[in-house]
């Protein structure tokens, strides 16, 4: 197995355990799937690219399209309370963004 298939192993099985609200990172699941240091580590450097990625491009026309497939998946009561959880977020990436929040103490 080449490294880079080694890699997407890996990050599949992180978004599973995630899905499956499990740590990804947990001594149990690393020793189950022999996870090397060197592994871990890029493992860890491969779900905050994703993220990165995530949050980098997301818009409003993505987040229209994953309110309709939860509406589709869970129904509407539901589909309701995620969209207001994801406007939130945009709102607070938004703020993120803005020239001042780059020179706040937030987290001192």
């Amino acid at each position: 197995m080449t490294k880079s298939e080694r890699f997407e192993e890996l990050m599949k099985n992180a978004s599973k355990c995630f899905r499956e609200e499990r740590n990804p990172f947990d001594h149990s699941e690393l020793a189950a799937h022999q996870v090397t240091l060197d592994e871990c580590f890029d493992l860890s450097a491969g779900v905050a690219n994703a993220i990165d990625y995530y949050l980098k491009h997301r818009n409003e026309a993505v987040d229209e399209r994953i309110i309709e497939e939860v509406r589709e998946a869970v129904g509407p009561d539901f589909a309701k309370e995620f969209e207001a959880r994801l406007k939130f977020d945009r709102t607070l990436i938004e703020i993120n963004k803005r020239p001042e929040a780059k020179g706040s103490n937030r987290g001192k």
